[in-house]
């Protein structure tokens, strides 16, 4: 059962001599990341991340990353070593969102934040004021249940 593991951890280069695989290539963000942020190490203390909420598309994008942002900030991660734990965080809609970026798209972790908290943008928590409230009308087909939720 060794040999399995081994084989699992190493692979072989051309010489058919084992060398680790770099880690990198099997985070969710391959090529994504520029080079920059790519070539950024993970510090020992982050080789086991935090417990991060995660995020599928449907909240409010912009308090997941104020959520991330600040426990990675107690954890002392800086720019590429943020985006690479962020990506952990994410799944369902939001990884396949972020699986489509072209490649060496996303340059630091203010870019990452911008993109992100643009394209969930419809997913924002919008405060309410007296003008928007009044404005609301219950539709025909409307159930009094859904006509309640506008006000909340």
């Amino acid at each position: 059962m060794k040999d399995g593991v081994e084989k699992d951890l190493h692979h072989h280069n051309r010489n058919n001599t084992p060398h680790k695989r770099s880690h990198h290539h099997n985070h969710p963000s391959k090529g994504l990341f520029s080079t920059r942020i790519t070539d950024c190490g993970i510090p020992k203390s982050l080789e086991k991340p935090p417990k991060l909420e995660t995020y599928n598309g449907t909240g409010d994008p912009d308090e997941h990353v104020e959520h991330i942002d600040t426990i990675l900030d107690y954890h002392g991660a800086r720019g590429g070593v943020k985006c690479k734990l962020f990506v952990l965080t994410l799944k369902g809609l939001a990884m396949t969102r972020f699986k489509s970026l072209p490649d060496k798209f996303i340059r630091s972790w203010s870019d990452l934040c911008e993109q992100f908290s643009s394209h969930f943008t419809a997913r924002k928590h919008q405060h309410k004021t007296i003008a928007s409230l009044g404005g609301i009308v219950q539709g025909k087909e409307e159930s009094l249940c859904d006509y309640i939720e506008h006000f909340t």
